[in-house]
Parts: C-alpha cells; structure tokens; sequence
C-alpha cells in the first residue's frame, strides 16, 4: 500500500492543487476530490493538468502529518484549488459531510416552517407568479385588472351579441317547466295544454336546502 502526497497543476494558469491518496497503483490516474480542482478539470479539460507525485510513505499517519505541513493557511492563501488546511484526511470525506450537513440544515428548516403552518409566511410572490395567479383565479389576464372597456369596445361587443342566445339559438327554445307541487318536468311546449288539463301548471319548484 502506498500513502502518496500529490500535486496537481493547472498549466493554463499554474493553479495547483496538493493532496493525499491511498493507493495500490501510483499510476491509477487520481486526480483529487475537492470541488474546486474537479470543476476545474471538467472545465479545462484533464489534458491541461499535470500531477507530480511530492512523497512517499509506508503509513498514513506520516501521509497527513505531510499534508497538514504543506496545506497551511498560508497555503490556502495563495493561488490554489484547496478549499480546507491538509491533515485532516479524505476532501471528499469533508466534501461529502458539508453537503450532508447543509440537506439536513434545509430539511429541519422545512420541517419547521410547516410545523408553525406558515411556508410562505413574510415571502412575497414575484410578478410573473402574481400574473399567473391573477389569471387563475379571475379567468382573464392579469394585464387588464383594473382596467375598464371603452365605450367603443362596449358597444362592438354589444353588437357581437345580438341575436346569440335567442329564439332557436337558445337552448331553451321549444321547452318549458311545469310543476304538479311534488316534481318539476321540463316539457315540449306543444304539450303543455295536456299537462296543464292533468294537472300541472307553468314553473317549477325550487327545493332548498336546510341551513343549520
């Protein structure tokens, strides 16, 4: 088992990255896990970095005694893809639990807020929510809330109208209701003399419900 201390250097902008790694193969192709210098490399491109090899060692204790050595603040400080002092072991280790910590902080802040029933409480919704909102709930778009038709507009419409919902454009046409004072029938009108003579007459009964 090798214990290595490595160095990974950006050769576009001589950015470096020094690490620890635990390996079988020296040549396994590691290149870090930290989150700068893996972006970094998704960004140039693995051809534009070189790794050096620093040291060796037969333990780890030797290994990160290293790191912490070279991975100072002062270190941290100058042009470099290192995030956290070195000594301290696996960055993707403390990656790992930064990303946990910061899930777990968000899913207890939720919880929270649900528990007081108040998500949205001291938000505000931003315009385009308020647009579709307003046009949700009034049915026509929000551009024309308190707005009010011209009187040119409002006789085009008028004028639109005529005729529509009348004579046999209506539904209703043709047909009536008749009532006997237990149930309603909606009739043919040509058959309302033989309904009237069995005892019906003209309406209907409208039931209401009992309000408690």
């Amino acid at each position: 088992m090798f214990y290595l201390i490595y160095k990974i250097t950006n050769i576009i902008n001589n950015k470096v990255y020094i690490g620890c790694h635990k390996t079988n193969n020296i040549n396994d192709g590691y290149m870090g896990s930290g989150v700068y210098i893996r972006n970094a490399i998704a960004k140039h491109g693995i051809e534009n970095f070189s790794k050096e090899i620093l040291f060796f060692y037969d333990n780890s204790t030797d290994m990160l005694n290293k790191e912490a050595e070279l991975v100072n603040q002062q270190f941290l400080e100058t042009n470099t893809y290192n995030l956290n002092l070195g000594g301290t072991g696996s960055f993707e280790y403390i990656n790992s639990q930064k990303l946990n910590n910061k899930v777990n902080q968000c899913s207890l802040a939720g919880k929270a807020s649900a528990a007081k029933g108040g998500g949205f409480k001291g938000k505000t919704h931003s315009e385009k929510t308020k647009k579709i909102l307003s046009e949700t709930l009034t049915g026509r778009p929000a551009y024309f809330a308190g707005k009010t038709h011209s009187e040119e507009t409002k006789r085009k419409m008028r004028q639109s109208h005529i005729g529509k919902g009348t004579g046999e454009k209506n539904s209703q046409f043709g047909s009536c209701w008749v009532t006997n004072g237990i149930e309603n029938k909606k009739i043919n009108k040509d058959n309302l003399n033989a309904f009237i003579e069995s005892g019906y007459k003209l309406g209907r009964i409208v039931k209401r419900k009992c309000q408690l």
